[in-house]
Order: structure tokens, then C-alpha cells, then sequence
């Protein structure tokens, strides 16, 4: 059965341990029938020879039998090994194994057959080439163990047999030589196990090969009957998107190419609209990508109705759709004309809710259009156009259309001159924190909230609600907003080193991304541990768009944040996904009112929303602050309504930290036109703030 994969190394080693075991076999034999201890002498040497080839055919059988892969270099040492031991053992008066051999008593078999007797005394060789043997039949066993573990556990279990058979009798030979027992080696015996296990595993291990390749003949002809069903579907796949069926990319690249390179053509002129779903990836996330897929299939049914066969609709993967149309014989104001008509249809056409199931869903979107020929305008350009005009929808609002302006461009430029600048702000030590303190009905200070400011030699002071949204895109926000904490956290230590009076606690804002960190409750007790920080000085402030990540994992690691004993709030509570459910849930301890609601806050009128969001966090045992306070009319309203904790400019703007302490020692008599001086005129508070900086440059301001 080895000769009959001679090809692989395992058999070629198999058929030479084959060799070399017959080969001890015969020389067993010639010992026990030698008449003379010169014969006997003989037949040593051929039997050491016999075991000292067989031995590294051994270890490179094994160790292909068992799987392992680099095995020349380890073969070549036990070789070089056994030559060295060959050497010796020619050498050898009596070979390895024996010092002295003379006649003894001959060995008579239960059967009555007699044998020939040696009186031998055992040779230092001999203890070299038994640690050799003992060496490899350990490093067998521990291949074998491997082996087993992987599954192959008849190879393993058949390789494990002959090697205790092989012990055996190595312990019963050792025994005879040291004189302690009388009678015939059976080594010769364990050896000859070798051709008969693992050649019946070998044998077993062609049977399974035999008929696996059958196996796979069969499924191979299974194949080859659906080969030309699979080729259409993966010519289909290739051209069609699969959830909705629309033309791909790469079919509406190869279709909409010739269209948008014909632009010095008389009479053709046409529109590119890209529409895009807004908020989509909420669906996916919250009811699972089976209804996000249901949602495509409608939407892409209702927009082919709206665009018919006179355009060209695709899909560009997700939630991405293009139209192109070509209006022969209209002039530019007819193209725009035509094309904003066809986007309130596809608006309109989505407008209605559409049923999933069991679910009622309301989807709308976002379109950018550039219309062609453009001179000096090529596919791609036309295509960029179109997705410039699509982010600038996204920006302004959503579910709306923006047609492509060249002005446009101009904001994706500064945009991207923004994030260049952006990527090397921390190492530039460009970031500063700036404080506004939160007060009681008394207007005595309760604590502070750290605010980030960014200040860039060319752009000037830079409002948080531009440049924060370019952090989370580009994935800057985590380092960030590590810093921000270990700032706040350096800052809380220097105040309490120095008895600065600041109320109960400084806020500090948190990410969601921070926050989805698996290690960012660990890194901010390490963060305190270091600088000796009573965690109940620390608050941590999060708005409801972080609990939309993952809200369960949220909830946990707030817990173990307010095990420690540092506070919890939420930010610009009203504004996001509100929900009283998880209000219950979540471990808070202070609730804050949106700017917005504060904003519209008049003496004598009603203001149901407000009051109840007071309500809600005074009757759950939350202390509720009111952000943007402004006006004394705004404070006693919201005084009225129960809120008793304010924050705002009516107090004080953020302010520098030598600003801020100065508003300090005067008892918060700063001056609103000093600390305006003092600080950036941007009313942001935090990383949501809804206002842009005064003080941006001029091509900022346009953007």
C-alpha cells in the first residue's frame, strides 16, 4: 500500500522504516541462532545498523503522519545524530549496546525450542542510544496528543498503540541488559507493530481518500449542471443590485459614461441626481437589515414609477440612488427646471409611509443635482458635482434638494483645509478648555461644566459645531477627547490643590465614540487614581444621541461610573430620541434642558413641554438644569416652574481659566463686555452647540 503512493514523502519514509524493520528482524534472528560469539557479534552490528537508519525515518514518518509541516532541519539533526552513533557503533568491539559478550546457558522457549545464550555487560553507547530512543517516542506521544486534538483520532489513537507497545518492550530490553531479567528481546517484535498499525491506518487513510475523491467526483458533475445558472447569476450580480433589483454602479458607470461624455453635442443636455435616504442606518440598527432590505425594495419600486424608462435609474449600493436624464433640445434653465420637477416627484413618491411588516415607517431623503454639458467637465467631475450638492442637503437639514453651485465647491475646500488643520491641532497645543459655571436659585455657584475651544493661527477661533462633526467623521474625536478628560481632570486637580472655591463638581462632555470604548470606564479610574481625584468631584455629561449606540452597554458602564461616585448627566435633554423608558433605566443624576426650550420661555404663557421635562427629573430624583439661560424673564419663569439650577450668559459666557477664576474672586461680577473680550464670542456650550463663531474668517463665514 506504500509503494502505491510512493509519490508522497509519508509513504516514501513509510516504506523505508518497512526496510529497516525487516531488516532487525533478520539480524534478531541471526543473533539467537549464532554458535559463536563472533556471529553473534555479527549480527549486533547489523541489527544496530538496521536501528540506527530506521530511527530517522522514524521521526520523519511520524512527523508526517501527524501533520507537521518544517520538518528537514529537525530531521537532519536526529540524522546527524544516529550517523555519529552508527560511527561508534561500527567501531564498538561489540556495537553500542554491549561492552562485553561471551557464551552462556543457551534460552529454552516454553515450546521446547532453545536458543543461544549471551552473559553480556551493557556499554555507556548504549545509554546514549536508549535517551535517543526515549526522546523521540516521547516527542511521538506529544505529536500523537496534537493529532488526537485536531479531530484525527484513529491515526492518532493506531500511532499511540505502537508506541506503548514499542515502550514496552524498550523498559523489557533495558531490563534484559542490565541483567536483571533472562530472556529474548522482543524489540524486534514491537518494531514490526510499525508495518502493521500504521500500515492498516495508512490503508484505512487510502480507503477515505478513495472515497472522498468519489465524493467529490459526484459533487464535481453536481457542479458542473449548475454552472451555467451560477454564470447568469453572477453576470447578474455584477450588473444588478440584489436587494432591489436597479442597475449597479458598474452598469450605470458603463451606461451613464457615453451620456456624460457627450457634452460639446448641440441640443443634449441632462440632469445627474444622486438621492440618498436620511437617517437609514437607524432602521438597520434598530429593527435589523431584513425590514432595511424590504425598505430599499419599496423605495426603489416607488422612485421607478416616479422616473419611468426615460431615465436611467441605479442603485450605488445601500442606500444610494442615481437618476440620469438627458432632456434633448432644452436649454440650461429647462434642464434645471426639469430636474427639480423630477426631485419633488421623487420626494413626493416617498412621502407616503410605507408598511414593513408589522412596522409603519416614514423615509425620507436627501438629493444633489448637477445638471451637463459643463465645459471642461468630464463623468467624474459631473458625478462629483452631484455628490457635493448631496452633502450640502445633508448639512442643511436633510429631506431636501440642493442643486449643484459652484460656490459649493468652495466649502469643500475650506472643509478640507478645516481637517488638515484639524489633524495636527493636538500636537500644536491648539485646544483650550473654557469654564461657565452652573447656579442655584440664589445664583450661588453649584459647580462648573469644561467647555473645548479651538483657537488656529490661520482660521482664528473655530466654533465646536464645525469642527467637532469633522472629528466624528474622520475619527479624531477619540483622541480628542481623551484629552479633553485629562485636561478636566488636571484642571479638578489644580483647583483643589489650590482651595479654588468652584462649587461641587466640574462637567466635562463625553463622546459617544469615548464612551463605546471597552476600556474607558478602566482608563478614566486609572485617569483619577493617578491624580489622587475624589471621583465625586467629576461629572460626566452625555447626550442622548451616545445612548443610541448601544444602549444596554451604556447602562452598565454608567453603573460602574456611578459605583465610583462619579455624576451622570444628560445633556440637551428633549432634542434627540427621548425616552422616558430609559430614563428609568439609566443611572443619572442631573437632567439638563435644552437651549431650545429655554429660548422660547415668556412670562405668562404656557410652556408644556418645558415644565414637564422639570416634572419628569424632579419627581425621578434628578436635579434639573436649564442651559441658555439668558434674560432675567427666562430665570423666573423657569424659577416657577421649579427649576432651580441655571446655566447661561445671564451668569456668565465660558470663560478662560484666568477669566474664570478673576469671575470667581469678584463674586461673578465679570462684566458680560470683558468676558467677551476675554473669550470666544461663540455661545456654544459643549460638543452639540448649535451656533457658529462671530469671529471665523470672513471665507468661513460664506462657508
Amino acid at each position: 500500500m506504500a509503494i502505491v503512493g510512493y509519490r508522497q514523502a509519508l509513504h516514501r519514509s513509510f516504506i523505508v522504516c518497512c526496510i529497516c524493520v525487516a531488516g532487525i528482524q533478520f539480524a534478531q534472528i541471526s543473533y539467537y541462532e549464532a554458535k559463536n560469539v563472533a556471529e553473534a557479534v555479527q549480527a549486533l552490528h547489523w541489527q544496530g545498523s538496521f536501528i540506527l537508519a530506521l530511527i530517522p525515518f522514524f521521526f520523519a514518518f511520524v512527523a508526517l503522519y501527524t501533520g507537521q509541516r518544517s520538518i528537514l532541519r529537525w530531521f537532519m539533526v536526529v540524522a546527524a545524530a544516529c550517523t555519529a552513533l552508527l560511527v561508534a557503533h561500527l567501531m564498538a568491539p561489540f556495537g553500542l549496546r554491549f561492552s562485553t559478550l561471551e557464551l552462556a546457558p543457551p534460552i529454552i522457549m516454553p515450546w521446547g525450542e532453545k536458543l543461544s545464550g549471551f552473559k553480556v555487560s551493557m556499554s555507556a553507547w548504549n545509554i546514549s542510544l536508549r535517551m535517543l530512543i526515549m526522546v523521540i517516542t516521547f516527542w511521538a506521544v506529544w505529536r500523537a496528543r496534537g493529532q488526537y486534538r485536531r479531530g484525527e483520532r484513529r491515526s492518532a489513537l493506531l500511532l499511540v498503540c505502537y508506541l506503548g507497545l514499542h515502550l514496552a518492550a524498550f523498559m523489557h530490553g533495558a531490563l534484559i541488559d542490565l541483567g536483571i531479567v533472562r530472556s529474548i528481546y522482543t524489540a524486534a517484535f514491537a518494531f514490526a507493530a510499525v508495518p502493521l498499525l500504521m500500515g492498516f491506518g495508512l490503508v484505512m487513510d487510502l480507503d477515505e481518500r478513495s472515497r472522498t475523491q468519489a465524493r467529490m467526483l459526484h459533487e464535481l458533475e453536481e457542479s458542473n449542471q449548475s454552472l451555467l445558472s451560477a454564470k447568469r447569476d453572477i453576470a447578474m450580480l455584477a450588473h444588478f443590485d440584489p436587494v432591489t433589483k436597479l442597475p449597479n454602479r458598474a452598469h450605470f458607470r458603463e451606461h451613464a459614461g457615453k451620456a456624460l461624455r457627450a457634452t460639446g453635442e448641440p441640443g443634449l443636455g441632462g440632469a445627474l441626481l444622486l438621492l440618498d435616504l436620511d437617517h437609514f442606518r437607524t432602521i438597520n440598527d434598530g429593527l435589523g437589515h431584513h425590514v432595511g432590505d424590504e425598505v430599499l425594495r419599496e423605495v426603489a419600486t416607488r422612485l421607478q414609477s416616479v422616473v419611468g424608462e426615460e431615465c436611467i435609474l441605479a442603485n450605488l449600493g445601500g442606500d444610494g440612488f442615481v437618476v440620469l436624464c438627458e432632456n434633448r433640445g432644452s436649454d440650461a434653465n429647462g434642464v434645471r427646471a426639469a430636474a427639480i420637477h423630477l426631485a419633488n416627484q421623487m420626494m413626493a413618491a416617498l412621502q407616503t409611509p410605507m408598511q414593513v411588516g408589522e412596522h409603519r415607517l416614514q423615509v425620507v431623503a436627501s438629493i444633489g443635482i448637477a445638471s451637463f454639458p459643463q465645459a471642461g467637465a468630464g463623468p467624474f467631475d459631473i458625478f462629483r458635482q452631484a455628490e457635493i450638492a448631496l452633502y450640502r442637503a445633508k448639512d442643511q437639514g436633510r429631506h431636501t434638494t440642493k442643486f449643484y453651485q459652484s460656490s459649493m465647491r468652495i466649502a469643500v475646500e475650506q472643509r478640507l483645509a478645516m481637517d488638515r488643520h484639524l489633524r495636527g491641532a493636538l500636537e500644536r497645543r491648539e485646544f483650550s478648555l473654557h469654564f461657565q459655571p452652573q447656579v442655584d436659585a440664589n445664583r450661588c455657584i453649584t459647580g462648573v461644566e469644561a467647555l473645548l475651544r479651538w483657537r488656529n493661527p490661520e482660521l482664528g477661533m473655530v466654533s465646536p459645531v464645525l469642527f467637532i462633526p469633522l472629528a466624528e467623521e474622520t475619527g479624531l474625536i477619540r483622541p480628542i477627547g481623551n484629552w479633553v478628560l485629562e485636561a478636566t481632570c488636571d484642571q479638578l486637580a489644580a483647583w483643589i490643590h489650590e482651595g479654588v472655591e468652584f462649587g461641587d463638581h466640574l462637567a466635562v462632555n463625553i463622546s459617544p465614540w469615548q464612551l463605546s470604548d471597552p476600556l474607558f470606564v478602566e482608563g478614566l479610574e486609572k485617569l483619577l487614581s493617578s491624580r489622587s481625584l475624589d471621583p465625586r468631584r467629576l461629572m460626566i455629561e452625555l447626550t442622548e444621541s451616545s445612548l443610541l449606540f448601544d444602549l444596554e452597554g451604556c447602562i452598565t458602564k454608567l453603573t460602574q461610573l456611578r459605583a465610583m461616585g462619579i455624576k451622570i448627566a444628560l445633556d440637551d435633554f428633549g432634542t434627540g430620541y427621548s425616552s422616558l423608558s430609559y430614563l428609568n433605566d439609566l443611572p443619572l443624576d442631573i437632567l439638563k434642558i435644552d437651549k431650545s426650550f429655554v429660548r422660547t420661555l415668556r412670562s405668562g404663557e404656557r410652556q408644556p413641554l418645558a415644565s414637564g421635562i422639570v416634572a419628569i427629573g424632579n419627581h425621578m430624583g434628578m436635579t434639573v438644569v436649564a442651559e441658555g439661560v439668558e434674560t432675567e424673564n427666562q430665570r423666573e419663569v423657569l424659577l416657577e416652574m421649579g427649576c432651580e439650577f441655571h446655566q447661561g450668559y445671564l451668569y456668565s459666557k465660558p470663560l478662560e481659566e484666568s477669566a474664570f477664576r478673576r469671575w470667581l474672586i469678584e463674586g461673578g461680577s465679570l462684566s458680560r463686555a470683558e468676558a467677551a473680550n476675554e473669550n470666544n464670542p461663540d455661545q456654544s456650550s459643549g460638543f452639540a452647540s448649535p451656533e457658529i463663531s462671530a469671529n471665523l474668517p470672513e471665507k468661513f463665514q460664506r462657508a
